[in-house]
């Protein structure tokens, strides 16, 4: 055990030192800020909250997660879908030079923020939104952060070596980013995923 923690250590060090720090830090900054212009534009432009909303129910309806009636069974849909968009925003940073995951990135707070002005304008009201989202977003927001930035440094680095950097060795960096999917951003999407379906309707449902 003490092995692996040294391990899991220096390979986090390893990789916050290498640029993934500066990652989370930029996307940090940047996720309020999407949210802010999700939140302005829906707000502005009723009809973008009506075909975001429209869009995001389709992607709903296509992983099956409204059609599960067992509550273990949403559990497992919505861990098994975000740990999913997890790896594949992650593997994405394996295309050099285009930085693909800052699209799930920017489509994930823009959300935030059209559905916060959705709340806002259907007059159910934005603390209403906040107790349906801050309790499973307390490990879920974070875990967008981490794995997006995740994405993001494993970008860099592959583009770096395709430049010709010597320095850089892909099988590091895969090494890095797979630690942190498995050690930061598994374990909160896990608890994530029980808190939004055994925590948030209940609390829902006192103030609906």
């Amino acid at each position: 055990m003490n092995e692996l923690s040294s391990y899991l250590r220096r390979t986090l060090q390893a990789a916050w030192q290498n640029g993934y720090g500066d990652e989370v830090r930029r996307t940090a900054i940047v996720a309020p800020v999407l949210a802010l212009i999700g939140f302005g534009s829906a707000w502005f432009f009723p009809q973008v909250s009506e075909n975001v909303l429209r869009f995001f129910q389709q992607a709903i309806d296509a992983v099956g997660i409204g059609a599960i009636t067992e509550t273990s069974g949403v559990a497992s849909a919505i861990f098994a879908n975000n740990l999913t968009a997890a790896f594949s925003a992650i593997m994405w940073g394996l295309v050099p030079f285009v930085y693909l995951t800052a699209f799930p990135l920017g489509f994930n707070f823009f959300l935030i923020g059209v559905m916060g002005a959705y709340y806002a304008q259907s007059g159910k009201g934005i603390g209403a939104y906040l107790v349906g989202i801050l309790p499973h977003g307390i490990f879920e927001l974070p875990a967008l952060v981490f794995f997006c930035a995740a994405g993001l440094y494993l970008c860099s680095r592959v583009t770096a070596r395709v430049r010709g950097s010597k320095e850089v060795r892909i099988v590091r960096a895969l090494s890095e980013v797979s630690t942190i999917f498995l050690y930061l951003v598994l374990p909160l999407l896990a608890v994530a995923a029980l808190v939004e379906t055994y925590v948030t309707p209940r609390l829902l449902a006192m103030v609906l």
